[in-house]
Order: structure tokens, then sequence, then C-alpha cells
């Protein structure tokens, strides 16, 4: 009889192949299907998906902004940063001025639990919407600041992420650490 268990990510796209590579090295180790499921749940909450928007047409498209907030936010150039927290979407920050502004803020974070130990480095994720130079810059912020991933992951985010963020749209995804 095949047994199977199903576990609720609470996150996106890329968030969710995180907790997917991590299901079959846990099968490949050896763990049972029900082994695998009390491990991911136990990440779930440790997942981290971070995304910098270019522009805020979409998401006023979408409802998720009003008219107001698009037309400031594309005055002052706002690059709104959202995180997945417990499975909602949260605005983080707002930076001003340009993408690699806003993948900086993204970065640094991240640099910084990387320096305290706090992320597993085994696979991080790039995934992006037509944002290839900044896709680039990451990758270069990563070998700069010699951070040593295993796995990183260059990805075309899906199209709901693209049809609610639209072009331009970056995120870095990873786990860390308990």
């Amino acid at each position: 009889m095949i047994m199977f268990f199903l576990v609720d990510s609470k996150n996106l796209s890329s968030g969710i192949a995180l907790l997917v590579l991590k299901a079959v090295k846990f099968r490949d180790e050896g763990l049972s299907a029900k082994e695998i499921k009390e491990r991911l749940e136990k990440l779930v909450p440790l997942v981290r998906s971070q995304f910098a928007i270019k522009v805020l047409d979409y998401l006023h498209k979408g409802g998720r902004a009003s008219g107001t907030q698009a037309l400031v936010g594309k005055f002052l150039r706002i690059r709104p940063i959202i995180k997945v927290n417990d499975g909602v979407l949260d605005v983080y920050k707002k930076p001003m001025g340009t993408m690699i502004k806003a993948c900086d803020i993204m970065l640094n974070d991240f640099l910084d639990l990387v320096k305290m130990g706090k992320v597993d480095l085994e696979n991080v994720m790039i995934t992006h919407s037509f944002a290839e130079k900044q896709s680039i810059y990451m990758q270069e912020f990563l070998k700069t600041n010699n951070v040593l991933v295993e796995n990183l992951y260059i990805s075309e985010a899906g199209c709901v992420i693209s049809s609610h963020c639209g072009s331009g749209t970056i995120g870095i995804l990873y786990i860390v650490n308990e």
C-alpha cells in the first residue's frame, strides 16, 4: 500500500520548491513518508521568501494597492519588498530608488543571517520575473561576499507571482536554521 501525506507549505512556488528538495533528500536518506512529513512540517516556518517589486501597477490591478498608493509609489519610485510570514504576504520595507537598492536590502538581510550561521546553505533560490540584470547582480553579490551556497537555483517566477507582481520582480528564498 502506498502512503502519502500532505504538507501545507504556507508559501509560494520557490518556497515550496525548497521544501520539495528537502523531501527528496529525506527520501534518499531512507526516511518513511510519515517521517518526511514530520520533518517538513518543522521546516515550513523556517522558509524565508521575499520579493522586491519593480512597479505597483500589478498590485493595483489585483486590488492589493489603491490607485493613490500606485500613483505615489510610481512618483517616489518605491520598490516594496514583500515577505511571506506564516502563509501571509506582508510588506516588509518600502525602499525608494532603483531595484538594485531593493536587492541590496534583501541581500544584506540574507548576508547578516549567513554571518550568524542561521542559514541552511544547502539550497538557495533567486527567483525573478524578467529581471535578469538583478538576478546576475544578486549572484555576483553572493560570490563577492564569499557566500558558499551548495546549490544556487536561478528560476523564473511562475504565472501567479508574475501576474500579481509584474515584470521586474525578484526574490531570494532560503531556509533558516532552527
